[in-house]
């Protein structure tokens, strides 16, 4: 996004695009902001807390609140986490992305600021307010992610952020054109300006704040209705591969209303969930495409949601369909609803571009890129394939058969270019057929029209001569090129080749070589790998299954050969002319098509997977497991329920009431209620079938009286994760076994006496219905007395042992334990110690003392029963094993000397002062 930021704005006109329209905000003071308690120079995970506590204990973001994301993870899937974020205060789930208001990005030092200081340095010639230097391309980087991000999983106009660097912050202004940056302010000295900022910010209304009004979060019902009508969609299109419309099913993903006006004003409604991909900047087209649910038609249909720029030479998309359809150009979708996005009669607009234009504030702003304005605008369509579903190679080839037909016309009668051929663009309609969507980068071919500086198009899809010269106008054979492309893409992923056997790789795909073509200037090339595709011809290795597919993507490589193979330019120019033509290329597809030898749907699944699709798989298997857990619970709830007031004695009244046995208002409301005549059966909502199909209830607890609304027994559904490429049927699970439900009441009449209710026979407590235990044959086994288990006692019942028919048995421990009470492998006793006690001259009594002293002792009680053992220690005492002498250590001369004077008691030291005394005690003591 380089050249895209405005700025540095001054403070005092960057507050100007914060001006709420409530006058009352001007009312009451603003309160005092005090960041003083925030630490600086230290850990960056330090600043968080307190400059959240701050603004929050000061009142000066009314109705939000500044909360800490920095450990938080995003349940939507996106690894990206700002840390910190203003939300609702009332916000319960601090994951959902869709809460967000506004983030900010904490960087401890000043370092870390992504922008030039100062605007009016007139010393110092700046080409632009992005700063490269040191760590601030890393964190300019790190607030366009965020934005990006935040834009993506929102329906946004515009979005505010903040960057603290320090004791410095910034506010930051983002829009589908550019971003406005402000000045760097001190917020230590200057805290008024930042708690003013947050004061403006709570008093703005919703279009105020950048949120795109036309769309609200849809109820939980709503969302209900696009799984059913998307579950609905994917049988009735069995066997065809709908991996696409199963990755718009994720269910961590937040469901919309989107609200688009027909032509007469009327208010059209349209549920959207997931987008087949999401918008990779925040700024440009950010065109984002939905399988909606449209709540008048009651059907699936696709909408599209874009960012058009305005030009004199581009048209919008609705007006690009209708220009066609006057030219009978074939092979397009049918236009439901089409145009721009209007809020109170005003479209909406960037803003971002009207900051750029030369002739604004030329006093402050540094040099930017004139931005383009873009405009909102939506187109809902039919509802039509991706050519990543074609059931057999034929219908692909048929497809873009069709496609390029499509392009041929449009070139030749309407002067039309489309020039972006991609995957998500060539489709199939419900007859099998090829369409060619998405015209909204097409361009009308006029005279002394100016080219674009910049090229169009899916950068996998685009033609080798675009990649390699950026500065080339878009042709007719580019979208040809282009064709080829998107048909080698699809044979490779879904159709059966060697491709895996012989090491050939897909990253010729994506290969993106960036160059510098000035001093601070950059620009993005590819297309090398493409072409040493075409030119080494490392496509002849690749072969395919199917015969006539093999042979049509070869000849194709054959005719895009000469255009990279020869390096003269005159005749390079003529073979692209002669492309111009399309007569030869719908030659060589007319001629594979009329082979006998195309087999009958050959494709598989995708033999090169996305890494995500797995997770949002499993994702929507266990949404769909808790949805029916949830069911069953409150069935089970409402079984129970009605099941103790049937056991219960009806006291005599005119007739039974069958309101009585209906649930409560707690459970929920889409449960029917139960009437006495009809008391065993009972059906589930219709949120949870499928097609025509409707899943079962495991009814193995529904008997038990203690089963609780809120119990923790759920059913297996046994429902697997989805696959790739097929959604396997659905299996309902078997019973247990069959339920038992109370009987039915016998009918009474006005004349009969009220009849009493056949109770069932009382049915055990659930104590009495537990198994017997089996015998537990333990590895390690204590041997040790076995204690009689002390029954539970009811209260209203016997007093019975629970496992008093159990059989305890004794196994044999593989390592016994030696135990006093172990008969079979007693303990043994240990020696009886000698006495410590001293005689009356002064000496240890070594043997053991009888008397009374020791009476009770394990000693006495019997004989000591000796053990020999393994590694009997060698003592004096052992006579068994007795201890060796230790011979006598050899002793050289200097030790024969001392051990002479030791006996003489006389003195080793040097000094000669050891005494006769001390020698004496020393020999005493050893």
């Amino acid at each position: 996004m380089m050249g895209f930021f405005i700025g540095a704005a001054p403070y005092f006109d960057f507050l100007s695009l914060m001006e709420p329209s409530d006058p009352t905000w001007r009312d009451k003071s603003i309160p005092d902001l005090d960041l003083s308690m925030v630490p600086l120079g230290g850990v960056e995970k330090e600043m968080y807390q307190p400059f959240c506590d701050a603004v929050n204990d000061a009142g000066v973001c009314p109705g939000l609140q500044l909360v800490c994301l920095a450990d938080t993870r995003d349940k939507e899937g996106c690894k990206l986490r700002p840390d910190l974020a203003v939300v609702p205060k009332n916000a319960a789930d601090l994951d959902d992305f869709g809460l967000m208001e506004l983030f900010a990005e904490c960087k401890r030092r000043r370092d870390g600021d992504a922008f030039h200081e100062s605007y009016n340095d007139k010393d110092i010639d700046l080409d632009s307010v992005e700063k490269i230097e040191g760590k601030s391309a890393d964190s300019r980087g790190q607030l366009i992610s965020y934005a990006t991000a935040t834009m993506s999983r929102q329906h946004r106009v515009f979005m505010f952020s903040i960057s603290i660097c320090g004791e410095f912050v910034r506010f930051l202004r983002w829009d589908r054109a550019g971003c406005i940056v402000s000045e760097l302010i001190n917020y230590l000295e200057n805290p008024e300006l930042v708690a003013e900022f947050f004061w403006r910010y709570s008093h703005m209304n919703a279009v105020e704040r950048g949120f795109d009004v036309t769309v609200q979060r849809a109820t939980k019902r709503q969302a209900d209705v696009l799984t059913e009508a998307m579950d609905t969609f994917i049988e009735q299109s069995a066997p065809r591969n709908m991996e696409f419309l199963r990755g718009n099913m994720d269910p961590t993903y937040a469901t919309y209303k989107v609200c688009i006006d027909d032509e007469k004003g009327r208010h059209r409604y349209f549920i959207i969930r997931q987008p087949f991909w999401d918008a990779d900047s925040a700024c440009g087209r950010a065109t984002r495409a939905y399988a909606a649910y449209d709540m008048k038609q009651k059907k699936l249909v696709f909408l599209k949601d874009s960012w058009r720029t305005e030009d004199k030479d581009i048209m919008c998309e609705a007006d690009i369909y209708e220009y066609l359809q006057e030219n009978n150009v074939p092979f397009l979708l049918e236009v439901i609803l089409a145009g721009d996005v209007m809020v109170h009669g005003r479209a909406q607009r960037t803003f971002s571009d009207q900051w750029s234009r030369p002739d604004s504030f030329p006093e402050w702003r540094l040099p930017c890129d004139r931005l383009r304005t873009h405009t909102h605008c939506r187109i809902v369509q039919e509802l039509a394939y991706p050519v990543a579903s074609a059931q057999s190679s034929r219908e692909a080839v048929q497809v873009f058969r069709d496609v390029i037909e499509s392009i041929r016309i449009a070139y030749q009668s309407a002067k039309m270019l489309h020039r972006d051929i991609s995957t998500g663009n060539v489709m199939i309609n419900k007859n099998g057929r090829g369409v060619l969507n998405d015209w909204d980068h097409g361009v009308r071919l006029i005279l002394n029209r100016v080219p674009h500086s910049f090229r169009t198009g899916t950068w996998q899809f685009i033609s080798v001569a675009l990649l390699q010269e950026p500065s080339k106008s878009h042709e007719v054979h580019d979208d040809l090129e282009s064709c080829f492309w998107v048909l080698l893409y699809i044979s490779l992923h879904y159709f059966k080749h060697n491709g895996h056997q012989v090491g050939f790789k897909l990253d010729f795909f994506n290969e993106v070589v960036e160059a510098q073509i000035g001093d601070d200037q950059y620009r993005t090339f590819g297309g090398n790998l493409k072409g040493s595709l075409l030119t080494l011809s490392q496509l002849k290795k690749v072969r395919w299954e199917c015969r006539p597919l093999d042979e049509l993507i070869h000849v194709l490589a054959k005719t895009w050969k000469p255009l990279y193979d020869d390096d003269d330019d005159e005749r390079r120019n003529l073979l692209r002319g002669n492309l111009d033509n399309v007569t030869p290329l719908l030659e060589a597809f007319d001629t594979a098509l009329a082979s006998e030898e195309w087999p009958e749907k050959d494709a598989v699944p995708n033999q090169y997977p996305r890494k995500r699709q797995r997770s949002i798989d499993q994702a929507i298997a266990r949404a769909k497991t808790e949805r029916i857990a949830t069911v069953v619970r409150n069935t089970q709830a409402l079984v129970t329920r009605t099941g103790s007031l049937a056991s219960r004695a009806v006291p005599a009244q005119p007739a039974f009431a069958a309101s009585a046995l209906r649930p409560s208002s707690a459970l929920r409301s889409d449960i029917p209620s139960v009437s006495s005549n009809n008391l065993p059966q009972f059906a589930l909502p219709q949120d949870l079938s499928i097609g025509s199909k409707k899943r079962t209830v495991d009814h193995a607890h529904a008997e038990e009286p203690n089963v609780s609304a809120s119990s923790s027994k759920r059913m297996k559904t046994g429902d697997p994760p989805l696959s790739f490429g097929q959604r396997p049927g659905y299996t309902p699970p078997a019973l247990a076994r069959s339920p038992t439900l109370p009987a039915r009441l016998p009918p009474s009449g006005p004349s009969s006496p009220p009849a009493r209710p056949h109770l069932p026979p009382a049915k055990p407590s659930p104590i009495d219905r537990l198994p017997s235990l089996p015998t537990v044959r333990h590895r390690y086994l204590t041997r040790s007395r076995t204690k009689p288990n002390k029954a539970p006692h009811d209260e209203n019942g016997p007093k019975e042992a629970l496992q008093e028919d159990v059989e305890m048995k004794q196994v044999e421990h593989r390592y016994p334990t030696r135990s006093k009470s172990n008969e079979k492998h007693p303990r043994p006793q240990p020696p009886p110690k000698p006495s410590t006690a001293k005689t009356q001259n002064g000496k240890k009594n070594n043997k053991p003392s009888g008397g009374n002293d020791h009476k009770g002792t394990p000693q006495e009680e019997g004989d000591t029963k000796q053990v020999e053992h393994r590694y009997p220690t060698r003592s004096k005492s052992n006579e068994k094993h007795p201890r060796p002498e230790r011979p006598q250590k050899p002793l050289n001369a200097q030790a024969q000397t001392q051990q002479s004077d030791k006996r003489h008691n006389k003195s080793t030291t040097s000094d000669g002062r050891r005494t006769q005394a001390r020698s004496k005690g020393r020999r005493q003591r050893r």
